[in-house]
């Protein structure tokens, strides 16, 4: 029984610590995803006015959703996480929300 319960406890073990590898892969990805989209957005109108006119409809169309021309005026929503970065750059406030972590009481 002492040698079945250890190795369904080093199975468990492996099983965790593989999982703990994988969860800091995806921190590792999510950082460098946020970066290049954070670098995006920081010179999207420099590296916009210097692309070619298909360059610019794809930068458009990652960035924008449902943009239409309203006579002479550009009506869009911004997608996300755009939109997010939109609105911490317009109240200069980027921390998250107090209330972001709270779980529900049970």
């Amino acid at each position: 029984m002492y040698d079945r319960k250890l190795k369904e406890y080093k199975a468990r073990q492996n099983d965790i610590l593989l999982q703990m590898e994988e969860h800091s892969e995806g921190d590792k990805s999510f950082y460098i995803t946020a970066n290049s989209v954070l670098d995006l957005a920081s010179r999207a109108l420099e590296t916009f006015e210097h692309l070619e006119t298909e360059k610019k409809r794809q930068l458009i169309g990652f960035v924008l959703q449902n943009p239409r021309l309203n006579g002479r005026k550009l009506v869009f929503t911004l997608k996300k996480p755009f939109d997010s970065i939109a609105e911490c750059a317009l109240s200069q406030n980027w921390l998250r929300r107090q209330d972001s972590n709270l779980r529900p009481s049970a």
